[in-house]
């Protein structure tokens, strides 16, 4: 049983992932497995992996059609063994010391690993600081514990790299019926548990260059409105009771990427 289970979806991305796969081979940190999701690729993708399965941690599922990246991510956690997942995009790069940084922080804050740590301290969900390949932090350098209204209320803001225990992933997935939200998940397991831990670590680089990523895409209005009306649905009450105002900005802006959304399938606008 390795303690992190790293977990990489693909599409059509053979042209980028070995550097991907590279950033987890480099690590000063070995106890690791790393799982791809090939979520339907109709590109060179699996003759890529191949030359890297000779590492027994490495594992290669294909999937016989495209899915969706919830559901490549829902499916390597399924096969997963580890302690803790990582989830790694096919266009980003772990930093080389990553998983050692993780690893630190996790025995100082978790109870199932840190015997010694109060229950104050049993922290199962952390988030870590990344950058982008312009070395642009994408998130507040914030360091400490953020319960679930802070959370839920936007306290911090930006993009981190969540660090899960797999139990909780199991039983809280990824939203399969929209593209992306991954938020919607980490909302739904901090209520559950109550609290989260944000690191000052660096661990992540994100590269924002590349003309495929989801969010260049031409049904990127579509796909926003699905994201925030998926999130309203679930949380709106939460919303309400704790952060009315947050609650009305969201409607609006579900509203307006409806209203965008409409406008780019008439041709009116162009979403790009």
């Amino acid at each position: 049983m390795p303690f992190f289970s790293i977990i990489t979806p693909t599409f059509n991305r053979g042209y980028i992932l070995p550097r991907a796969i590279k950033s987890v081979l480099n690590q000063t940190f070995k106890d690791w497995e790393l799982i791809i999701v090939d979520d339907g690729s109709t590109d060179n993708t699996s003759e890529i992996v191949k030359e890297f399965l000779r590492d027994k941690r490495i594992k290669y599922i294909k999937l016989e059609r495209n899915q969706g990246v919830g559901k490549a991510r829902n499916k390597g956690i399924e096969l997963s063994t580890g302690k803790f997942i990582i989830p790694l995009d096919s266009d980003n790069v772990l930093l080389e010391n990553a998983l050692e940084e993780i690893y630190k922080e996790i025995l100082k804050y978790s109870a199932t690993e840190n015997k010694k740590s109060s229950q104050e301290e049993n922290i199962s969900l952390f988030f870590f600081q990344i950058r982008s390949v312009s070395g642009r932090k994408l998130a507040e350098n914030f360091k400490g514990f953020i319960n679930w209204k802070e959370y839920l209320c936007e306290k911090i803001r930006g993009e981190y790299l969540p660090v899960c225990q797999r139990d909780l992933l199991i039983e809280i997935p990824y939203e399969t019926q929209i593209n992306g939200g991954e938020g919607i998940t980490w909302k739904k397991i901090l209520k559950k548990i109550g609290k989260s831990y944000f690191s000052e670590k660096e661990v992540l680089l994100y590269d924002d260059t590349l003309s495929d990523r989801l969010s260049f895409k031409q049904r990127n209005f579509e796909r926003l409105y699905k994201v925030f009306r998926q999130d309203l649905k679930i949380f709106w009450r939460d919303y309400l009771k704790f952060c009315p105002k947050l609650l009305f900005i969201k409607i609006l802006k579900t509203i307006v990427y409806y209203i965008l959304t409409i406008l780019s399938k008439m041709g009116r606008i162009n979403p790009r």
